[in-house]
């Protein structure tokens, strides 16, 4: 009978060695699709926006918008009129501070603007990063998102300007010892600044070592053990 040929015990080590390199983990740490409670933000909206859309087109143009965003104009979303609304603090995992810590720590960002057509306001998104669970040590902000700029997606097609619904997106790398962020929504300085689905992820990532000159001939010598022994 003909003998099944079997990969080599050092083979094997090699190939599994191979095998967790560049391990990657992502996590979405924030969301806001404003259709339900205000609990994600440290000043109460009263009441999410469903009606006031003065842009330049119809909040159905938004993909899976549902019937709420958020409005920055007092009385019909925000309850201060044209205040900058920040998140409650989100804090990192042990294993995402750990990677921020290398600097092996990434975001993406997306989210859907619009504002209305008959103000110079737009809105715009940032994120801050801490080098603390409690928020009180900034590493610095990054504007995630500005109205005055085409976004990614814009509805209706070829028909951009700084008031219609578009979606945004941005990535980049955490700050080096970020543990935690705020979400910050804000305006260039009007009212009606309007955002959806907004949604912040954190992805790390593991740099394994490649194998030492050392461990190869390590494993070049077991592999020749095990031949003569067959």
């Amino acid at each position: 009978m003909k003998k099944s040929k079997r990969p080599s015990t050092a083979g094997m080590i090699l190939a599994g060695g191979l095998m967790f390199a560049g391990a990657a983990n992502a996590a979405t740490l924030f969301t806001e699709d404003f259709e339900g409670d205000s609990s994600k933000w440290q000043s109460s909206w009263g009441t999410y926006n469903s009606s006031d859309n003065f842009s330049g087109d119809a909040h159905s143009s938004v993909t899976d918008g549902l019937t709420k965003y958020g409005n920055l104009i007092g009385g019909a979303g925000a309850t201060t009129n044209a205040a900058p609304v920040v998140s409650t603090t989100v804090v990192l995992e042990a294993g995402e501070i750990a990677a921020a810590a290398l600097g092996n720590a990434n975001y993406d960002f997306s989210g859907w603007l619009a504002s209305y057509t008959g103000n110079a306001e737009v809105t715009q998104i940032s994120v801050e990063f801490f080098s603390d669970t409690g928020a009180t040590n900034s590493l610095g902000t990054v504007l995630l998102a500005d109205g005055n700029v085409e976004g990614t997606s814009t509805t209706p097609a070829g028909a951009w300007n700084n008031k219609n619904w578009s979606n945004y997106t941005a990535s980049g790398q955490l700050a080096t010892g970020t543990q935690s962020f705020q979400i910050t929504y804000g305006t260039s300085g009007g009212n009606d600044a309007y955002a959806d689905n907004l949604s912040f992820s954190v992805s790390t990532s593991v740099a394994v070592p490649e194998p030492s000159s050392t461990l190869l001939l390590g494993l070049g010598g077991v592999a020749m053990i095990l031949r003569r022994r067959r």
